[in-house]
């Protein structure tokens, strides 16, 4: 069975309305604005974009409309307090 990568993104990730998939997006468009699209995403990574001189980006994406049936439009509030990063070689 071939299975071609088109195939693969429509079914899987072709709705950008769940918050998964939005939030993906989000930290495309600023890495491509920041032209750090040379290496492919790290999932676990503790900033979700680096910049190509260092800048670490914490990106953040939020909608009104969700995949779920809404009785109303979400409200939109992003925390930006300090919080601790999750350290990959200690798994704390």
């Amino acid at each position: 069975m071939r299975i071609a990568a088109r195939e693969v993104w429509s079914w899987a990730y072709a709705n950008f309305l769940p918050n998964v998939q939005r939030g993906v997006l989000a930290e495309y468009l600023v890495a491509a604005a920041v032209g750090a699209t040379e290496s492919p995403r790290k999932v676990w990574e503790t900033v979700d974009v680096t910049s190509p001189n260092g800048l670490k980006i914490e990106v953040k994406s939020a909608a009104y409309l969700q995949d779920w049936h809404q009785s109303k439009p979400s409200s939109i509030r992003f925390d930006i307090s300090a919080k601790r990063a999750w350290d990959e070689k200690t798994g704390t």
